[in-house]
């Protein structure tokens, strides 16, 4: 799943970059960005690739060190809590500046 969040984000990004002869396109694509259903899509992103890349790490950690294999369990519960402890203070830098030109 987080896989597949991360490709479909690079495709969007791509086919926006095409527009980039267009200036005001490409205008246009950068000031929507800068609305809060823009960052809390780049929050999932961001969400998507600190799991896809933290259990990719562990998946090659286990398929090549043979004693870690029986601590899998506890990898595997380590990846969740590293992708959240990063993915909420990476979450909140995200959204910030929305947040204090929104109600400051």
């Amino acid at each position: 799943m987080a896989g597949s969040v991360l490709l479909v984000y690079v495709v969007v990004e791509a086919i926006a970059l095409l527009s980039i002869n267009d200036r005001n396109r490409f205008n246009r694509w950068g000031e929507a960005l800068g609305s809060i259903g823009a960052r809390i899509v780049v929050s999932v992103v961001i969400l998507a690739a600190l799991f896809h890349t933290l259990d990719g790490l562990r998946r090659l950690l286990v398929g090549t060190v043979p004693a870690a294999s029986r601590h899998d369990d506890g990898l595997s519960t380590a990846v969740v809590f590293s992708t959240w402890a990063l993915a909420v203070p990476a979450a909140a830098v995200v959204v910030w500046p929305w947040w204090e030109a929104t109600f400051t």
